[in-house]
């Protein structure tokens, strides 16, 4: 039993080793993919045939002490918001490795982190919807929605292929009854312009896995 414990506590070990090794090399604009553990997250990735419900982009910020850099995560997660990376990981679901995507062509960390208060505090959509705005006319964004659209505003015209996958035709056509259900009294938005956190995942044009 005793040796059991040892066993399953080194291996332990060693995966938040290797996870703390991968974190300590990321740079501000990867992406990072999650599984969530709630029932409209396992719905998304069952429609995406997916492992990832949830993304944000990393933003690297220089510590109190000066001598280290903390990692942040830009999502939309209630509203937009710079998360701790270790809070981003609490909420995930631990059975599906986190996945870290790098661009291809090298992205202006100046640029990006100068965007960040224009979204801030921008309010979370929970209907999925492209073109969606509060009764105050803030927009509302889901989470690969805005890492499209902040990524969209910063980037050059002839730069925009590299990173942001085709906008697609959303559907909602796996347990279309649950979705129903979700979205009601509104209608279902099929076929209405999105992207999900798949689809970035899939760009490999502009992204490549941080081994």
């Amino acid at each position: 039993m005793i040796l059991k414990i040892k066993r399953n506590f080194f291996l332990f070990l060693i995966a938040a080793l290797s996870f703390h090794s991968e974190a300590t090399n990321l740079k501000t604009g990867d992406l990072i993919f999650v599984s969530l553990p709630c029932y409209m997250c396992r719905l998304i990735e069952l429609e995406e045939r997916s492992l990832y419900s949830h993304m944000g982009m990393v933003v690297m910020r220089v510590g109190e002490d000066k001598r280290f850099h903390e990692a942040l995560i830009l999502e939309s997660w209630g509203e937009v918001k710079l998360t701790p990376l270790d809070e981003f990981l609490k909420r995930r679901n631990k059975q599906v490795p986190v996945l870290f995507l790098r661009s291809k062509v090298k992205l202006s960390s100046h640029q990006l982190k100068n965007a960040l208060p224009t979204w801030n505090g921008l309010p979370y959509d929970e209907k999925f919807s492209w073109n969606n705005t509060d009764k105050n006319g803030n927009e509302l964004l889901y989470c690969s929605e805005l890492i499209y659209k902040f990524l969209d505003s910063i980037l050059k015209p002839a730069d925009k292929k590299w990173f942001l996958p085709p906008l697609k035709k959303m559907h909602f056509q796996i347990y279309p009854d649950k979705w129903a259900k979700y979205f009601f009294p509104a209608p279902v938005p099929e076929g209405e312009e999105g992207i999900s956190p798949q689809d970035f995942v899939n760009h490999s044009m502009g992204w490549k896995k941080l081994d």
